[in-house]
């Protein structure tokens, strides 16, 4: 999918997970995998949550087009009420985020779909994960990450839902 002709579109660098760099915080880890050998670990101290982030190459062409980030994520454990996983989008001005995951999951495939903005001004990937009270934590796993853009005539939002991909 292109955004148009002779340009060309932005790529995650790292999306596999297996470099320690490209996100915004090393925390890459060898304990779980979907693939390869590493994935990205969030794991909050309680009372308190983790955001990395990765901005991608800019450009203004940008504006006002879709963007659908994809990712694998499990969690290992959920303890409390409250407590989250999610990822998003934000262009600058506001931000996206994925339906958020609060129980233990296995790998699991989730997206989240966002129109830029006309007055954006960025491209920024994010992985979330919060432990917002005393009583645990979230620990979740980020690996195989993917970025889609859409043009006229073509799906803008992808959706996985009881094993059925949605388009729309």
């Amino acid at each position: 999918v292109s955004i148009s002709s002779g340009q060309t579109n932005p790529s995650i660098v790292n999306a596999d997970m297996e470099l320690t760099t490209g996100w915004s915080v090393n925390h890459r880890s060898n304990a779980q995998a979907h693939g390869g050998t590493y994935s990205w670990l969030l794991n909050p101290p309680a009372e308190s949550s983790l955001e990395d982030y990765q901005d991608l190459s800019w450009l203004a062409a940008y504006q006002g087009k879709y963007f659908t980030f994809n990712c694998w994520i499990k969690t290992t454990s959920m303890l409390e009420a409250g407590a989250s996983v999610k990822i998003g989008i934000n262009d600058g001005v506001g931000t996206t985020y994925s339906t958020a995951i609060t129980t233990v999951i296995g790998w699991t495939w989730i997206g989240v779909c966002r129109k830029l903005d006309a007055a954006a001004t960025r491209l920024r990937l994010l992985l979330y994960s919060s432990a917002p009270s005393a009583l645990g934590a979230s620990t979740a796993y980020f690996d195989d990450a993917s970025l889609a853009t859409a043009t006229a005539g073509n799906p803008k939002c992808f959706a996985d839902y009881n094993s059925n991909l949605y388009m729309a």
